[in-house]
């Protein structure tokens, strides 16, 4: 099955990367965080160009899709294809996937307490809610719940599975709730789809409370896996991510825009030497052209990871890299916890 997952999204993404290649759905930006146009190229991958800011550090892709090519993307089979397994499937990346977001809950309500316990009722917010398995379960903790899904399919989805009718389909710039409305705002997996991240943010500062907190989860370029794999790395999908931000570039996005930080967690599920090697070896899904080692460096690699699969190896590999990589804060991915103080 996921064979034919992979090559009937590859074959997708291809036609859709030919069609939008060559009607040059384009756009030339500066970075997107501090504004500066010097900057030096990261690398290139599927014909996308990224390139890192020579001010502030920001990875960023340009030219990048125009709003239109980015509109097709999300609505294309493609995308749907994709979507097969991410939000419509079912088994262990599903679950995998709803465990994350329960643990999140979890430190959002040891910062915040429990809504059953305030005077007041606590309103959270959730933009790109998916499915709204998130809002369900912060639902069930007492929290009021609001979601924003473009998806018509996932909204629909989210809105049978919460019963409630403050899940609406439009973008957060489009929304009419009033200021200071929200004392959570919570996301993941969304900030690096953002084109216009500072305006985004803007809008989120808004939007909370005083003392109110902003929960990004979103990965985490400077992490020791995209040190040893660069643009090889899955994240690196022109289709979806413009941006890729380390903790200093969404720190400075944040302090920009009146949010202060209060904490920050790493994860490295996946950052391990076995998945560095095999990140050589094969191409993920998110490669659209992809190619082949030459025959000495495929056999290198394979010798290498056969080490790395013997069996106290990979049980050392999978408990001591990500915990060094925590360790010193290049972890794969990053929970960034920011408080609106004034």
């Amino acid at each position: 099955m996921l064979e034919d997952f992979s090559l009937r999204l590859n074959n997708e993404l291809k036609a859709l990367h030919h069609q939008i290649f060559h009607s040059q759905n384009f756009v030339e930006v500066d970075c997107p965080v501090c504004g500066s146009a010097d900057s030096t190229l990261y690398g290139v991958k599927d014909a996308f160009s990224y390139r890192r800011c020579n001010v502030c550090t920001m990875i960023y892709m340009s030219p990048r899709l125009s709003d239109v090519a980015t509109l097709a993307f999300y609505n294309s089979k493609a995308n749907e294809i994709y979507n097969e397994i991410k939000f419509h499937g079912t088994g262990s990346n599903i679950d995998q996937d709803n465990l994350v977001n329960y643990h999140n809950l979890e430190i959002i309500l040891k910062r915040v307490g429990s809504p059953s316990e305030k005077s007041e009722s606590l309103k959270l917010l959730e933009v790109g809610c998916g499915s709204g398995f998130f809002l369900k379960s912060a639902q069930n903790a007492g929290f009021d719940v609001y979601g924003l899904e473009l998806n018509a399919r996932l909204l629909d989805n989210a809105k049978k599975l919460l019963g409630v009718e403050s899940i609406y389909g439009i973008d957060v710039q489009e929304c009419d709730f009033p200021n200071e409305q929200f004392d959570v705002i919570y996301l993941r997996d969304v900030i690096e789809h953002i084109h216009s991240p500072m305006s985004f943010l803007h809008k989120l500062s808004a939007l909370l409370k005083v003392g109110g907190i902003l929960f990004i989860e979103t990965h985490n370029v400077d992490g020791f896996i995209f040190k040893a794999v660069g643009i090889r790395h899955t994240c690196f999908f022109g289709f979806e991510h413009p941006v890729h931000w380390s903790s200093k570039t969404l720190g400075l996005a944040l302090d920009k825009c009146g949010l202060d930080f209060a904490d920050i967690k790493f994860e490295s599920q996946d950052c391990t030497l076995y998945e560095m090697a095999h990140y050589y070896r094969e191409s993920t899904f998110t490669t659209i052209f992809k190619s082949s080692n030459n025959k000495i460096l495929d056999k290198f690699l394979w010798v290498i990871l056969r080490f790395l699969r013997i069996p106290i190896i990979k049980f050392l590999d999978s408990l001591i890299t990500p915990k060094v990589a925590n360790l010193f804060g290049y972890g794969s991915t990053m929970k960034f916890i920011a408080i609106k103080s004034k």
